[in-house]
């Protein structure tokens, strides 16, 4: 049971991720968006085609150990995409450029060396520094009156995603894989997978909101 509910998740995900590639595919050549969004579906693209190949290696179509490697890489793309998108919308000052910098400077090796271990400590830092960054942009948005109307941003749904999916996942990257194997249950092994992708799911469908912002 806990085995279709996983699948059935997994799913649930691939399609999300396809119909963002497809909503906004249709804002890429959108003149009257900012330039960040007219290149926001390569994020979606990405996930896309990780999805797919976690279908072939579901049918042992695909090599578990090369598909585990493309899998770890994409944290990679999916941490420095999304931290250069929050990074571009906070406040241009210098302690938040020297922070983010730092931060990512710090970051980018460890997850580089890390990735190849089989862990999901990389996942737990990389969400963990965009749960970060989510927070610095909404303290810069808060601290000042806003001047636009925010349900109409569609960089606000973004980051309200990000903040939340980000926070779902931290949690459960937080076990390592060494601890996973320990558990018997099948059952609950299946469980944390689905609390792992609900992350993902969350932020997909705020993506959603988000392009239908561009459409008003």
């Amino acid at each position: 049971m806990g085995e279709i509910i996983y699948n059935g998740f997994q799913v649930l995900l691939t399609s999300l991720y396809f119909i963002n590639l497809f909503l906004f595919l249709k804002v890429r050549k959108n003149k009257n968006i900012e330039g960040l969004l007219q290149t926001f579906y390569l994020y979606p693209l990405v996930g896309a085609l990780v999805s797919m190949l976690f279908w072939l290696r579901h049918f042992d179509l695909f090599p578990k150990d090369i598909f585990r490697i493309i899998n770890q890489v994409s944290v990679l793309f999916h941490f420095s995409f999304l931290s250069f998108f929050i990074y571009k919308k906070v406040d241009r000052s210098k302690i938040y450029r020297f922070i983010a910098i730092v931060f990512f400077i710090i970051i980018i090796p460890f997850l580089y060396n890390d990735m190849f271990k089989g862990t999901f400590v990389s996942f737990a830092i990389a969400n963990g520094f965009l749960f970060i960054l989510c927070c610095f942009y909404f303290y810069n948005l808060f601290s000042s009156p806003p001047v636009l109307n925010l349900l109409q941003e569609p960089a606000f749904w973004i980051c309200s995603g990000i903040l939340l999916g980000s926070g779902l996942l931290i949690p459960f990257n937080a076990f390592n894989r060494q601890f996973l194997n320990l558990i018997l249950n099948r059952e609950i092994f299946y469980l944390l997978g689905v609390l792992a992708m609900l992350g993902y799911i969350v932020l997909h469908f705020f993506l959603i909101k988000s392009f239908l912002c561009t459409r008003q």
